[in-house]
């Protein structure tokens, strides 16, 4: 009897085991969803991060959802860009499809090995304050069907939106655009005593030179901001310290907005999307900003720079053009362009083309001592560049401020074909000068305008003050 009572446990435990191996090896995949940061300003961005998950041992296939986003309290739609990605394999078919600025997310056809997971990741945005739910999601697969839980994404009033643009949105190879960052606190009855984020530019865009940073977060009480742009890196933050406890001492105001621009340019060529880190508004997340900035080149392309601005009034500036050639075995011949200073007349009448410092173009180079330079008959190689480079006198009586100049569009002879470039622009940025001033003080207090007798003594204080705010 006992012997037999052991035969039937051990019996019944290989039944056991048999059972649940079985069970495992049958587990449908699950999904899950989260927003990160799952409540946002209006307008900001959020990730919304897919996990599917594969319990079993077992690979599966044909992986799909459709992911329709909610239209209540209003409309979240996919950002723009959408930075859609997913480490689930496509390798077979699959697809992952989620527009920009569209309402559906949609992953079709993708496989998933054996106790392992992937994910699928696709910032959106809203503009709506309340509660957006978004419903469940379910899963079909070679193993079978499965629900994610609803989950939320909160917009809410007390935490100001943040977004970003390019102006302008599409510029040539080595062209300039202004980045500028806003941190929208219409909707927000309180004031922000401190604003933080980081951009990372993407590959192919950097801080121009210069870089022209500027902001408005600052607060009036004991102005404390910072942003970080050195020319020809990646990194734009800003640090702006204020405070909350006393009026005027904020960085954002209740109902306002203020703002940070740079100027970045563009190294590479094609689509840029530029999503930034989180904004901390009074260090709590408020979500991340983003947009994109189409960098072109056309077969024959010029660039210019003002290259060693800013200058004060009165100095000599170097302007120097590129043109390339990007057909890989024909040189363009008859190249030619046009570039005419007159156009920033009145604000700077007087500036003309002083000398010819440098021209590889071959061709003829006309207009120095004038104010419109041209070039005629130069000669680029097949995949190939050349340069010009010439010095300018900006006039003693310009006013500091930002001028943009812009050329003509290059033409040549490539292979035989006549083509037509782009023009290129950039800014001459004059700065102020450092302005001196005196003033007779009273001895001891200081007191401005002292009344005094022969023989009294008076304090002489003379005080220069730099208003330029990119150069010692």
């Amino acid at each position: 009897m006992r012997r037999g009572f052991r035969i039937t446990r051990s019996c019944l435990f290989i039944v056991l085991v048999i059972f649940f191996s079985s069970a495992a090896a049958s587990a449908q995949p699950t999904i899950s969803k989260v927003f990160t940061p799952n409540t946002i300003g209006p307008g900001s961005v959020s990730t919304a991060t897919f996990t599917i998950t594969n319990g079993s041992a077992t690979p599966v296939t044909n992986l799909s959802f459709t992911d329709t986003l909610p239209l209540v309290p209003g409309a979240m739609t996919i950002a723009d860009p959408a930075n859609a990605s997913t480490s689930c394999d496509l390798s077979s078919g699959g697809s992952l499809s989620a527009p920009d600025g569209g309402g559906t997310i949609t992953l079709s056809d993708a496989q998933l090995g054996g106790l392992s997971s992937c994910t699928v990741t696709v910032d959106v945005t809203a503009g709506t304050p309340g509660v957006h739910t978004n419903p469940a999601i379910t899963l079909s697969s070679s193993a079978g069907t499965s629900q994610s839980l609803p989950i939320d994404l909160t917009v809410v009033t007390s935490l100001p939106g943040f977004s970003k643009s390019f102006a302008p949105s599409s510029i040539p190879l080595g062209g300039r655009s202004t980045l500028t960052f806003t941190m929208d606190n219409t909707l927000n009855p309180s004031r922000v005593g401190n604003l933080d984020f980081t951009d990372m530019l993407p590959t192919g865009m950097l801080v121009a030179d210069p870089a022209n940073a500027s902001t408005d977060c600052i607060s009036a009480g004991a102005p404390n901001t910072t942003i970080t742009a050195y020319p020809g890196t990646n990194v734009i933050t800003l640090d702006a310290i204020g405070s909350t406890l006393f009026p005027g001492f904020e960085v954002l105001p209740a109902g306002g907005t203020c703002t940070v621009t740079v100027d970045v340019t563009a190294s590479g060529v094609g689509t840029l999307d530029n999503i930034s880190g989180d904004l901390l508004s009074d260090f709590t997340s408020t979500g991340k900003a983003s947009d994109t900035l189409e960098a072109t080149v056309t077969p024959l392309s010029i660039q210019k720079s003002f290259t060693d601005d800013p200058t004060p009034p009165g100095n000599v500036v170097t302007l120097e053009f590129t043109i390339g050639n990007f057909n890989r075995s024909s040189s363009a011949t008859a190249v030619a362009f046009t570039d005419d200073l007159t156009t920033l007349v009145p604000a700077m009448a007087g500036l003309t083309f002083d000398s010819l410092l440098f021209n590889d173009c071959g061709g003829s180079v006309s207009g120095v001592g004038g104010t419109t330079l041209g070039l005629t008959g130069g000669t680029v190689p097949a995949e190939g560049s050349c340069t010009i480079r010439t010095s300018l006198s900006v006039p003693a009586g310009a006013t500091p401020g930002s001028y943009t100049n812009t050329t003509s569009a290059v033409t040549a002879t490539v292979g035989g074909s006549p083509v037509v470039g782009n023009a290129a622009s950039d800014e001459l940025f004059v700065e102020p000068i450092p302005v001196l001033t005196k003033e007779f003080l009273e001895v001891g207090t200081l007191a401005p305008d002292p009344v005094v007798t022969p023989g009294d003594d008076v304090v002489l204080r003379f005080t220069i003050a730099n208003p330029s705010t990119t150069s010692a």
